[in-house]
């Protein structure tokens, strides 16, 4: 039995003995073949680098944030450097979206690789890098593209969505392609390649920018971001249509492709000839009456805030059914303002701007281009500037000046309403009627009065507003329109329609002629907002009644007045008192007549505390 025993103890340390000394020649020879032969040493290096490279490279693209997160399975794939299970060739395509798709899905179909792609000796290992290495190889616009994918890589490039989104990223509007793995080597060549023309964006300013600056072409396809696609989609795409604005973009189309496309496509944009961003009610109205002086036929307004835009398109409190922006137009002497407002852009526009016929004639004559005016708008002026002519040759200064226009207007035009139904073609409503036609209502004598004054050398405007009920004595849902005039720099009120009384004996009614806001805001009402500009208080330098002197305190010192004017051979005469103490106005015209005993006959009138007090002298 112990002998037995002995006999297997030897037995195993005999084989122990053999194994080492195999286990040694072979560590022997490995390391005698490593230093004598060149190739096998090379060998080894490669092994050990590729296994340290593999390894490096999984431990990266976990990084990639398109990536999968860490396995054993992917840990043991890519140390080994070979696939999961399959290795045979793949492929797929990417098709060209001809509108919105329904899906973030995109149909593919099988088309293997048969042409020359370009190769490459260094392998992809990132996402970044592939867009990267896609897009320089690209940038001739080959139709194919080879290109080395590292282990991992060609893994991803299995799902042909996450492939999908690689290609558009690097600016590829279709694609086949075809995935290839052999003796350790990945590849994938891109086939029958066509090209995007959209632009890369990836901030809210750079979008701005791209769209300003397709102003020449119209036409512009942009890729955002992700992160930035995202954003702009909010809302029914509202950051889109308010860039658009902001762009002073007023018409066009825009196309936006889903997921993973992710392409806004702009067509046939059309960018506003007179574009102002506007911060304020007084900047619009800058811009509005630089616009005028002018002659353009178009603008465009951004505001830049909500407020101002639901401000400016809202409705004005002191005329009917008109919007404020409107108003500022016509006070400019726009006559058919035609705006259009575009609540997603915050934009409001017009194409077609339309002008009263003494603003265009004034314009043009300002700037030596008669020959532009066509054969009615000649006519027009040479009446006009005729008329022009005749009262500064009479007048000493622009006080005067102002009376004998008045008085010219006056003497030669009356007053008539233009109906739809009666008006049978006339132009009641603008200088015309009362120039050429002898007749007109409120907007003919503002623009006749505005034409020959402008003709003249004054500093005249429009005012658009509304008839204080009150003070008229009736109901009134109508606008009215009236001039300023700016004297010495101060601008006062004149209301043409007014002051012509259609008489003969008495052809102006002179307390709406130059008369301060302290005045007018009795019998008229206007928007104060909206004044292109401040009116000053009635003056004594130019109310017509404290230039000729026929302002008193006392109904005796007003009839004194008049019998002097009775010695002048006067046909009639105007006065203005001041009432104080409550009296009514009936007992200061008795006041006054107690004082004549001249058997003529008057009419009184007052606003405010000013009482006027005209008298016709007998015949």
């Amino acid at each position: 039995m112990i002998c037995a025993a002995l006999s297997k103890k030897k037995k195993r340390s005999s084989l122990r003995t053999i194994f080492m000394l195999i286990l040694y020649s072979v560590i022997l020879l490995t390391g005698y073949e490593y230093v004598t032969n060149a190739e096998f040493r090379q060998s080894v290096n490669d092994g050990v680098s590729g296994f340290v490279t593999r390894t490096g490279e999984y431990i990266s693209s976990l990084k990639d944030k398109d990536g999968p997160g860490f396995s054993m399975d992917g840990l043991f794939a890519a140390i080994s450097g070979e696939e999961d299970k399959s290795l045979a060739a793949s492929t797929g395509s990417v098709p060209t979206p001809t509108k919105k798709p329904s899906s973030t899905r995109k149909p593919f179909s099988s088309n293997f690789y048969t042409g020359s792609g370009t190769s490459t000796t260094s392998s992809i290992s990132t996402r970044d890098d592939l867009v990267a290495a896609i897009k320089e190889k690209s940038a001739d616009k080959p139709t194919s593209i080879y290109i080395s994918l590292s282990p991992f890589l060609y893994n991803m490039a299995e799902d042909r969505d996450w492939l999908t989104e690689v290609i558009y990223d690097a600016g590829i509007r279709h694609s086949t392609w075809t995935r290839r793995s052999s003796a350790g080597s990945y590849s994938i060549t891109f086939n029958e390649i066509t090209y995007m023309d959209a632009i890369s964006c990836t901030s809210v300013t750079h979008f701005e920018n791209l769209l300003k600056g397709a102003k020449e072409t119209g036409t512009l396809s942009i890729r955002p971001s992700p992160e930035l696609y995202a954003q702009l989609k909010e809302n029914d795409y509202a950051l889109v249509y308010a860039i658009e604005g902001k762009a002073g973009i007023i018409d066009g189309t825009f196309t936006s492709y889903k997921e993973p496309y992710r392409v806004f496509e702009f067509k046939d944009l059309v960018f506003a000839d007179n574009f102002h961003k506007v911060t304020s009610v007084d900047q619009v109205k800058q811009c509005l009456y630089e616009s005028s002086k002018r002659g353009d036929t178009s603008i465009a307004l951004y505001c830049s805030e909500d407020t101002l835009y639901n401000r400016l398109t809202g409705r004005n409190a002191f005329t009917s059914d008109t919007s404020v922006v409107s108003v500022i137009a016509q006070n400019c002497g726009i006559s058919h303002p035609n705006f259009l407002f575009n609540e997603s852009k915050n934009l409001i526009y017009s194409t077609n701007l339309g002008y009263q016929p003494g603003v265009r004639i004034a314009f043009l004559a300002k700037n030596g281009q008669l020959s532009k005016l066509t054969p009615a708008e000649r006519a027009l002026y040479d009446r006009a500037m005729l008329m022009a002519n005749r009262c500064k040759a009479t007048s000493s200064d622009d006080y005067e000046l102002v009376m004998s226009i008045c008085t010219e207007i006056s003497t030669s035009a009356s007053y008539q309403y233009c109906e739809d139904e009666d008006c049978g073609g006339c132009e009641r409503d603008n200088a015309y009627g009362v120039l050429m036609q002898g007749s007109g209502e409120c907007d003919s004598y503002t623009d006749a009065f505005y034409l020959v004054a402008s003709l003249a050398g004054l500093n005249v405007g429009y005012q658009l507003g509304h008839v204080n009920e009150e003070y008229y004595g009736k109901l009134s849902d109508n606008n009215h329109v009236w001039n300023t005039v700016t004297l010495n720099g101060n601008t006062y009120f004149l209301d043409m329609t007014w002051a012509d009384d259609d008489s003969d004996t008495h052809p102006l009614e002179k307390n709406w002629i130059l008369a301060g806001s302290d005045l007018m805001q009795h019998s008229h009402i206007w928007n104060k907002d909206l004044l292109l500009k401040p009116i000053s208080v009635t003056s004594r330098k130019y109310f017509p009644f404290y230039r000729e002197n026929c302002t008193f305190g006392s109904p005796m010192d007003a009839a004194s007045y008049i019998r002097s004017q009775a010695k002048k051979g006067a046909a009639s005469v105007d006065v203005m008192l001041i009432m104080k103490n409550n009296t009514s106005e009936e007992e200061l015209a008795q006041q006054i007549l107690d004082g004549l005993h001249l058997g003529g006959s008057y009419l009184h009138r007052s606003i405010g505390n000013h009482f006027f007090f005209t008298y016709y002298f007998a015949k």
